[in-house]
């Protein structure tokens, strides 16, 4: 989460006045992001909630002593957009849009069920 606001104003400051960055993010309070990262927390108490870091496979280069990723941050949805709007960006109510995403099988069995939330924010055209 540090990098974030760096990495959120040096886009800003690249983009043309009234340009727009659409993200898209996982409600981290639904499965299977909730779940995967409350077990992640309770194990690392000191790593800021909503962080998580995946196992790399059993077939990486056991030389490497890093057996996982790197760290991906997930933020609440309101914590990036006071983010967004901290650094300069703007967004309207209408410039945040939420999603239910299903996937199924091949016997069209559902097998996920994904929220996603897409937001639009622009650089002031002033």
């Amino acid at each position: 989460p540090e990098n974030q606001k760096d990495v959120l104003e040096q886009i800003l400051n690249v983009l043309w006045p009234g340009g727009e960055l659409v993200l898209e993010i996982p409600d981290r309070k639904f499965e299977p992001y909730a779940s995967a990262l409350k077990a992640y927390h309770e194990a690392h108490p000191d790593e800021p909630y909503g962080t998580i870091r995946d196992r790399k496979p059993d077939d990486f280069d056991p030389d490497n002593p890093d057996r996982y990723y790197p760290p991906r941050y997930f933020p609440d949805i309101n914590e990036l957009i006071l983010l967004l709007k901290s650094v300069g960006f703007e967004i309207n109510d209408d410039d945040i849009q939420t999603y239910l995403i299903e996937s199924t099988d091949l016997d069209g069995q559902r097998k996920m069920t994904l929220k996603e939330h897409f937001i639009t924010a622009r650089k002031s055209k002033a």
